[in-house]
């Protein structure tokens, strides 16, 4: 069991499993950071939600990326900033993605925006986990 849990969560790994459970939980992290800002910019500081989304989404790309550098992909052949510079592309189309589904969501077939943040969220997480896995954290 100790190994399981070792390979699961300390050791580096090139398995897509392993790798797709850990950006689940890396990904679960920067979605709790983006979605509790999202909240709080949109009910206590009174900003439009759509504004609130493109605030939280830019802060949580940071804390995304680190936890996936260091505990997703164990990946430390490419230089920092040049992995930045792809994972911040990756997210850039994941950030337009979300904000055209909350879009639809909200005005067209008018969601509340936290559970269209959800639905969105879920659907770009994929995306991006495709885009960094063959793009910026390849091996």
């Amino acid at each position: 069991m100790r190994d399981f849990l070792s390979h699961l969560f300390i050791r580096k790994t090139d398995s897509g499993w392993v790798q797709f459970l850990r950006y689940f939980l890396s990904g679960g992290s920067a979605f709790v950071v983006y979605f509790v800002l999202l909240f709080v910019f949109t009910e206590y500081g009174h900003i439009y939600h759509l504004t609130s989304l493109v605030i939280a989404y830019g802060i949580s790309i940071f804390v995304n990326f680190f936890i996936s550098k260091y505990f997703v992909f164990s990946s430390h052949q490419q230089k920092s900033s040049q992995q930045f510079v792809k994972f911040f592309s990756v997210a850039l189309i994941g950030f337009c993605l979300q904000y055209c589904l909350v879009l639809l969501f909200t005005q067209v077939i008018i969601l509340q925006y936290l559970i269209a943040n959800v639905i969105a969220s879920a659907l770009v997480y994929i995306v991006s986990f495709t885009l960094n896995r063959l793009f910026t954290f390849r091996k």
